[in-house]
């Protein structure tokens, strides 16, 4: 799917979606950042970690409603990222990306309480699905 076709259904997603609070953990900011446009076209605000100390000091300090971190992060790792948040009682849903999603780091993510593990380049239509699923069910 191109930047386009993403922007285009994020919109489509976006009149029907609700707004959504969302965390992305990716050492490569600039490409957080154009995530963070094409969920921030379907409704979703969000704001962008550059490794998992900072994304866990900000969900200390407020809430978010979901949580997409990439697979490699100085220091750390995604699933890594993901058992802390879970160990310290974080029920929030957590999609991780990787450009190495082998079945090993889809089960070692999953195991550790991922909710979807995303191959990259990332298909745009699966994650705003997710995010308009959580959405919905902050409003059902």
């Amino acid at each position: 799917m191109s930047l386009t076709d993403g922007r285009l259904r994020s919109a489509e997603l976006g009149a029907r979606g609700r707004l959504v609070k969302l965390l992305l953990v990716d050492d490569h900011v600039e490409l957080a950042e154009n995530l963070a446009e094409i969920l921030e076209s379907a409704g979703a605000t969000c704001e962008v970690a550059d490794s998992a100390e900072a994304a866990l000091e900000r969900l200390a300090a407020k809430p978010f409603q979901g949580l997409i971190t990439d697979l490699r992060l100085p220091g750390s790792s995604g699933v890594d990222l993901i058992a802390r948040i879970r160990a310290q009682g974080g029920s929030l849903p957590i999609v991780l990306l990787s450009a190495f999603a082998t079945e090993e780091v889809v089960e070692q993510a999953e195991a550790a309480g991922a909710a979807m593990v995303l191959p990259k380049p990332v298909d745009v239509t699966r994650l705003l699905e997710f995010v308009h699923r959580i959405g919905e069910a902050r409003s059902g």
